[in-house]
């Protein structure tokens, strides 16, 4: 099969250029990518993401105070209601630090979700965000995996939102079961607005870090075009045209969502540590009637972390990579190169006669042996040469991926996290076991 130059999408001059190994026409994957980012954004936009006019602002941050705020409020006092007329205040007691604690950390993950994609869409909109531009004839192969993408994004979504919606329920059974005595309404009322009130918040914050990793994604198909490209073209100008945009479009996602990606790793440690700090120094039975809440809330805020840590360091380990392909590219084309000339020195190719040294027998037979044209054409092996060592030089020297604020989101950060964790439940466990 023919295989053609790749040219990004968003600048793509010439709409008849394909993609590598791309033969077939374009209706099919032009019609599949432009209905799954209406999909997409039919999605951000029901669930108060888009806030252009001041219609939908007031509606998104009214839903907002509606359901991630005065609902949690409402199954907190009449949880703790119920308590006192029971008379289990004593025991209640030492848990409404925690409950606050649980409920501010998922607003607060919510509210800066929603801020920060909100002004993206605001600012970029939904094709720019997601870098795919406008379709054109002869890339059906790239929207077709694009398309397939967008569509991975709600399957993560919806999966893990429905797992937890599931666990968030049978805990809240559970504890209207044996905590909360009251009239049935009022414990299906409490019913209603807790699972309510945590889907929403739960929608809202994985929705932000799926957005993250669905545009990350999208340039990992890049990237790996890229590869192919390595592999199958040998101008040097064009590879580098092809990464200097590769480079650019990453350094704007990382610009982008950089706030966001810090909000989301600061607020999940601080909120994971004041909790475990609270339920280590309370010497009341901690189970999970009581404490349920933290559960759920916790291992949402790690989905949440391992969803954007994740598709971070897959396009940062890519565009590292680049760099040992590229290697090997040239590795192998000089050896083609050095196999169809026998006369060619690496160290020093001969273009001038005048500089061979006449007086050493083998170089004399070698300048008497070399013509006119095997001279031309040792001069462009050698100028090709040195463009493919400049490019593999600069590969090396910018591979970085995802940055927030200069640091690259790769395994070396998350070493570091992970001996940030470490040592703050270490720090808890020293002070209070």
């Amino acid at each position: 099969m023919e295989n053609h130059i790749m040219i990004p999408v968003e600048q793509q001059p010439q709409p008849e250029i394909r993609l590598l190994g791309d033969q077939q026409g374009a209706s099919g994957g032009d019609e599949s990518l432009d209905f799954a980012i209406q999909r997409l954004e039919t999605f951000f936009r029901r669930w108060g993401f888009y806030q252009d006019p001041a219609a939908r602002f007031l509606f998104s941050w009214t839903l907002f105070f509606l359901l991630g705020v005065s609902a949690p409020l409402f199954v907190f006092l009449s949880f703790n209601c119920s308590a006192v007329a029971s008379g289990g205040a004593a025991s209640w007691s030492p848990i409404r630090e925690f409950d606050v604690c649980v409920m501010t950390s998922q607003a607060s993950l919510a509210a800066f979700s929603l801020i920060c994609v909100s002004r993206n869409l605001r600012k970029h909109g939904m094709r720019k965000l997601l870098f795919t531009g406008k379709p054109f004839r002869g890339l059906d192969r790239l929207h077709r995996q694009q398309a397939a993408k967008i569509t991975g994004f709600f399957r993560t979504l919806f999966f893990w939102v429905g797992l937890g919606v599931v666990t968030k329920t049978i805990r809240e059974v559970t504890r209207i079961y044996y905590a909360h005595h009251g009239p049935w309404w009022r414990s299906l009322a409490t019913l209603m607005a807790s699972v309510l009130s945590w889907t929403y918040l739960t929608v809202i914050f994985l929705s932000g870090g799926n957005l993250f990793s669905l545009v990350c994604n999208l340039q990992v198909i890049h990237f790996e075009d890229y590869g192919q490209l390595l592999q199958n073209h040998t101008e040097v100008s064009v590879l580098l045209e092809e990464h200097t945009s590769l480079c650019h479009r990453v350094s704007k996602i990382s610009h982008r969502f950089r706030v966001q990606l810090l909000l989301i790793f600061f607020i999940s440690v601080i909120s994971q540590f004041v909790t475990l700090l609270l339920t280590t120094q309370y010497h009341t039975i901690v189970d999970f009637i009581n404490a349920g809440d933290f559960a759920v809330c916790a291992a949402v805020q790690v989905i949440g972390i391992v969803i954007c840590l994740s598709a971070a360091t897959r396009i940062s380990h890519r565009a590292q990579r680049l760099a040992s392909l590229a290697s090997r590219w040239h590795a192998l084309a000089t050896c083609r190169s050095a196999g169809s000339t026998e006369n060619f020195r690496l160290g020093a190719p001969v273009v001038n006669q005048c500089s061979v040294d006449h007086d050493h027998p083998v170089e004399a037979m070698l300048s008497s042996a070399i013509t006119a044209r095997e001279k031309g054409k040792i001069g462009s092996i050698s100028c090709s040469l040195y463009q493919r060592q400049a490019l593999v030089m600069y590969l090396q020297s910018n591979n970085g991926g995802i940055t927030i604020y200069g640091w690259a989101v790769d395994r070396g950060l998350i070493n570091t996290i992970f001996c940030i964790e470490l040592s703050l439940l270490l720090f808890v466990f020293g002070r209070t076991l």
